[in-house]
């Protein structure tokens, strides 16, 4: 029998498929963990999210975490601050001196309710800390625990949903969503019938703390595992198409980024791709890398080994997590053709990049042979024009 992560939440609905193993809500959450990736959990009200903060709060850091549930007039530094009375009484050091950092700050997890709630002003204050540290007087200071010579910590945060838009008493800035390297909306893996039974028996129908459980150690020893980890050619030029691939646009000034995001009149004909998305920002392809390692990671430990043939659709299947909210989709698109879901987006975005490849992969694997029998010519690596030139650099440079 398989290791129960989530101690209350309940919900056998697949998200993504991993070396051809389904990888339930569950999965995504302990990926995230193993990964150090924040998560941003969203669907209507009553749909389990803070269930979930409280099982990894409780269930898996033993406790060791900061609850933040977001208002109008917190301050999120005072969380992790406080006065040091003593320096105070003495009347020592500057004011800055003063101020003293609490055992708050080595928490390896913080749950954030109810982003939306706070205004953007207070919402800004969180970008530091989804980046794992905070400011006090000018200085830095890390947030988590100390783990082989780094910090280790990972933020969720839960938003409500409605009619595919953020329901709060504010917006919420982009800037902070690009800190969330998983965004999972819930309400697209509804619970099973036999989840919902199992849920509706419950002896206790509110909110559950679940009992304690410290299993810090098993993530923090996950974590160095993921992040020594490569990632496998297919996975790469994926990633770098989304950025250099989908840049490219057929008339000058030849690049998405240039115009915009608005394309000519008449180019690209031929797909949708870049009629649907911007190029993929830095951030984004990071997440996507360390989201791949930590999918293939935790379906290794469910015994779904890891096999060349899976390399391609595995890339693929992350992308259902990283490209609906990562800020690349054309909002206009999404709201007229998709009923404002990105999800659905992404779905055509993806079936339209699995073609793509099917033509183009033996062409790559003919390529490599050639380079590494030392028989690569100039009109080999000529081939791959317009939107595929990238992959000439790619071709000259990864080892064989």
């Amino acid at each position: 029998m398989r290791e129960k992560w989530l101690r209350t939440y309940r919900n056998e609905t697949p998200v993504v498929s991993i070396n051809g193993c389904e990888m339930k809500v569950e999965d995504i959450v302990v990926t995230s963990l193993y990964g150090g990736i924040n998560l941003l959990l969203v669907s209507e009200r009553g749909e389990g999210k803070t269930q979930i903060l409280n099982d990894v709060a409780y269930g898996i850091f033993g406790g060791k975490a900061t609850y933040i549930r977001a208002s109008p007039d917190m301050d999120v530094k005072g969380i992790y601050t406080a006065l040091n009375l003593e320096k105070l009484k003495n009347k020592e050091g500057t004011t800055e001196d003063i101020v003293k950092i609490v055992e708050q700050a080595k928490n390896p997890f913080t749950a954030i309710d109810e982003l939306n709630r706070a205004p953007p002003i207070v919402q800004n204050q969180f970008l530091n800390l989804l980046d794992g540290y905070i400011e006090v007087g000018g200085k830095r200071y890390y947030l988590g625990v100390d783990i082989g010579g780094e910090k280790y910590h990972v933020g969720f945060a839960t938003i409500n949903l409605g009619n595919h838009r953020y329901l709060g008493t504010f917006d919420i800035d982009f800037a902070i969503l690009d800190r969330f390297g998983i965004v999972l909306n819930l309400d697209y893996y509804p619970p099973k019938v036999e989840d919902l039974i199992e849920i509706l028996f419950s002896e206790n129908p509110k909110l559950n703390i679940p009992e304690t459980h410290d299993k810090s150690e098993k993530i923090f020893e996950g974590y160095k595992n993921v992040k020594k980890r490569s990632l496998p050619m297919e996975a790469l030029i994926l990633s770098l198409y989304l950025r250099e691939g989908v840049d490219y646009i057929s008339s000058e000034p030849y690049s998405q980024r240039k115009t915009g995001g608005i394309l000519p009149e008449g180019v690209h004909e031929g797909g949708d791709i870049q009629r649907l998305m911007r190029p993929i920002s830095i951030r984004s392809m990071k997440n996507f890398s360390q989201l791949y390692k930590s999918l293939n990671y935790v379906a290794e430990l469910k015994g779904c080994t890891s096999e060349e043939d899976y390399y391609f659709e595995n890339a693929l299947e992350v992308l259902k997590l990283v490209l609906p909210y990562s800020g690349s989709l054309k909002k206009e698109i999404v709201d007229s053709r998709y009923y404002g879901n990105p999800v659905l987006a992404a779905e055509d975005i993806i079936k339209e990049l699995r073609e793509k490849f099917e033509v183009i992969k033996d062409r790559i694997a003919l390529t490599l042979q050639k380079r590494k029998e030392g028989k690569l010519s100039k009109d080999d690596l000529d081939y791959f024009d317009n939107e595929w030139r990238f992959l000439r650099e790619i071709l000259m440079r990864v080892e064989i």
